[in-house]
């Protein structure tokens, strides 16, 4: 399901535009579970990152962004984690601060969201039912 999400966005000209793919596949995926944490890109090297788990499997939509807009990139898989211990990438407060606007209310969140990104996520909503 996150590569279908991932080739909808990619239709539709998005990139990798903050946490809004993980968002988006959340919303599609009914009885997913949101989770915040941490991404091992090389040997002691974390980023802050956030994907869906649904039944015991991590789907990582952001990933999948990657591996379409520049294949090649992303070559290893990625260990995913709640913790981390190793040196954390700097440059992710923004997606964190947008991650807590979020849990802080949706309704608002989403009204204050692009409107690239609303249109492209009511189409998504719409065209996928799980």
């Amino acid at each position: 399901m996150d590569r279908k999400v991932a080739l909808r966005l990619k239709m539709h000209n998005i990139k990798n535009e903050n946490i809004y793919p993980a968002l988006i596949l959340y919303e599609v995926m009914k009885g997913s579970k949101l989770v915040q944490g941490y991404v091992k890109l090389d040997e002691n090297i974390y980023a802050w990152h956030l994907w869906v788990e649904y039944n015991n499997k991590i789907l990582d939509v952001n990933r999948e962004l990657y591996l379409l807009w520049a294949p090649g990139t992303v070559e290893k898989a990625w260990e995913y984690s709640k913790d981390y211990t190793g040196k954390l990438l700097d440059g992710y407060e923004d997606s964190e601060n947008v991650y807590e606007l979020y849990k802080s209310g949706k309704d608002i969140f989403w009204r204050n969201t692009p409107s690239k990104i609303k249109t492209v996520r009511q189409k998504i909503i719409n065209s996928i039912k799980v």
